[in-house]
């Protein structure tokens, strides 16, 4: 006899919304590209130009902030059960592959090369100062930054799960002690909203570049026409790929 277990509910504001956001995204880029690239092109530009600086001091910030929680008394306190099925490495191995992804496979060995002949903030390509920022700046992505402003709502989110016992992933449950009853209305709801948003929008960066990187692989190896069609292809192999991984390990 099956036990009466609840059907998950489904936040409407947050389905509706997010669909109907990354639809007004979409669209305007696939039908009208040329003049998306320039409108995102000009949004880029505008960021990297007028807010790097707060960036760089937000994720120095918050590195020097985990690592005060990490040597602290804090960072000895136990989130979740042990789990005997997978050792500390293995976990740790896990989680470093599923962060890392496709992402440093395909700039691990092109990323210095890229910012050599475009550098950042008008460096004259090829130059003696591209080579510095080339071997520098990919540490903004894959070092200790880039890790750090992953760590930080993850910290939050397993305090709120593995602590409190509050049986949700939503970071507005995770934001509760910060901004206390509103956590539960409407800039909880919108909290929520735009975390789905980047959590698709990085899922997507993830897959667009992994399905380049085969698709542009299958091309070198077999000798097959490259192009839109066998890229839909390669998606969905990739697709069918993480499926197969997932359930593997689903008990």
């Amino acid at each position: 006899m099956k036990e009466n277990i609840p059907e998950p509910e489904v936040d409407w504001f947050i389905f509706w919304g997010g669909t109907l956001i990354l639809l007004a995204v979409v669209i305007p880029i696939v039908f009208i590209p040329d003049l998306s690239k320039q409108v995102i092109q000009s949004v880029f530009t505008w960021i990297t130009t007028e807010l790097g600086v707060l960036y760089v001091v937000t994720a120095t910030l918050t590195i020097g902030f985990l690592l005060v929680v990490a040597v602290s008394d804090w960072g000895r306190i136990v989130l979740g059960e042990p789990d005997e099925a997978y050792s500390m490495f293995s976990w740790i191995s896990m989680l470093f592959c599923c962060g890392i992804g496709a992402g440093l496979i395909y700039w691990g060995a092109a990323e210095w090369t890229y910012y050599y002949v475009a550098p950042p903030f008008g460096v004259e390509p090829r130059s003696d100062e591209a080579v510095i920022w080339a071997s520098s700046y990919g540490m903004f992505h894959w070092g200790p930054v880039g890790w750090a402003l992953y760590t930080l709502p993850a910290v939050a989110l397993c305090c709120s799960y593995h602590l409190k016992k509050v049986p949700s992933l939503r970071l507005s449950d995770a934001c509760e002690p910060v901004l206390g009853k509103l956590s539960q209305g409407a800039v909880g709801r919108v909290i929520d909203l735009f975390f789905i948003i980047g959590l698709l929008a990085t899922a997507a960066t993830g897959i667009g570049l992994g399905t380049s990187v085969v698709t542009s692989s299958i091309t070198r190896a077999t000798g097959l026409e490259d192009g839109f069609p066998h890229a839909v292809r390669d998606h969905h192999g990739h697709l069918f790929a993480h499926r197969v991984f997932g359930l593997s390990g689903a008990e």
